[in-house]
């Protein structure tokens, strides 16, 4: 593990207003915060998901939708399998959503959903998520008018 310090205070130096000093206190290897927060991180971002998923996750808990989008572009752009297709269109589609741009969010559901009843059934269970994000949608287009 690396060093890792709590930043604890900080506070302006003098008349300097471009000057903080910072009061730090070392992290242990013991410390129950950070193993409870790498538990999460492990949790969240468990080895079965793929790493550019992970990723792109990450981008949206962190409020960046615009990055989120660009990165799964590219890779919609490279990848010929149908399930990551699928998935990634259900992906640009929550992420169209969160932009409020509630009519391209429902084209790319729906691209989802095709590619989901070709590869599976159309009843398929998996087949609810698209339809959960079409519906939502189309909920909020409603309410907007």
């Amino acid at each position: 593990m690396q060093t890792l310090f709590r930043i604890r205070d900080i506070k302006p130096t003098g008349e300097n207003n471009r000057l903080y000093e910072a009061n730090l206190t070392l992290i242990t290897d013991n410390d129950k915060a950070l193993h409870t927060f790498i538990n999460h991180i492990r949790e969240e971002f468990s080895p079965n998901t793929k790493e550019w998923h992970q990723l792109s996750v990450l981008l949206l808990k962190t409020d960046h939708s615009n990055k989120a989008q660009e990165f799964y572009q590219v890779i919609l752009d490279q990848t010929t399998n149908e399930t990551q297709r699928r998935s990634i269109y259900r992906q640009l589609g929550l992420i169209k959503y969160i932009q409020r741009q509630y009519t391209e969010a429902i084209t790319l559901f729906e691209k989802s959903l095709n590619i989901h009843q070709k590869t599976l059934s159309q009843n398929h269970p998996n087949s609810s998520m698209s339809y959960t994000g079409i519906a939502n949608a189309y909920y909020r287009i409603s309410c907007t008018q």
